[in-house]
């Protein structure tokens, strides 16, 4: 084998097993974005970081082994090479379960803080009739200029929920947004006006993000 050829694999090795660092954290960036087709792209590689938790089962075991198989000289290079892999693997799958919720919590926060002429909005019309609009449609225009969009290209939209205290802790009117989020779960971020937010309740735990709660199933 050339020391060519062998640089190459060991470049392409570094590459394979040092996806987890930034494969979950660029897929969380895309699931957010505005355009429909990357944040749907962004959903497919979520499932996809799935099975990087199988892979690093694999990786423990081929550590564990590892010793072993270095008692026995015929098997001990390949031994010494897959235990190096493992671990490069195991750190950079851990780097990846780091970085993904930082870009994460980044991106739920942008989504908050777009919806914050909305919720202005929602509270002055309830101070000038007494009450909270039957419907979003009736802010405009004179509280505010158009619906905002959440700008996440697979889930666009605000949903208003009015008079529906008995469902939502005696909350008069809630925000819903569906986030994007891994396909075995349905996460949901809400806002109550009155911030009263359970620990625990509509399908998981809650979690404050800035006057929003988001539920992780």
């Amino acid at each position: 084998m050339t020391k060519q050829s062998t640089t190459r694999r060991l470049v392409t090795s570094l590459a394979l097993l040092t996806i987890p660092a930034w494969l979950g954290p660029f897929a969380w960036w895309l699931a957010y974005q505005q355009s429909v087709v990357l944040s749907y792209l962004g959903l497919l590689l979520l499932s996809v970081e799935l099975a990087f938790v199988l892979l690093a089962l694999f990786a423990v075991g081929v550590i564990v082994a590892g010793p072993v198989l270095l008692l026995f000289r015929t098997y001990r290079p390949g031994a010494v090479l897959a235990v190096g892999q493992a671990i490069l693997f195991l750190v950079s799958f851990a780097g990846g379960l780091f970085l993904g919720p930082v870009v994460w919590r980044d991106c739920v926060k942008e989504v908050v803080e777009r919806a914050e002429p909305l919720v202005t909005a929602i509270h002055e019309y309830t101070d000038a009739h007494g009450n909270p609009p039957g419907s979003l449609d009736e802010l405009v225009p004179q509280h505010i200029a158009a619906i905002p969009s959440t700008s996440v290209g697979a889930f666009p939209n605000f949903r208003y929920v009015v008079d529906e205290p008995e469902r939502y802790d005696g909350n008069p009117w809630v925000l819903l947004v569906i986030p994007p989020c891994h396909p075995m779960g349905f996460d949901l971020l809400m806002y109550f006006p009155l911030r009263n937010y359970p620990d625990v309740g509509y399908g998981g735990s809650l979690e404050r993000i800035g006057a929003w709660a988001y539920v992780h199933e």
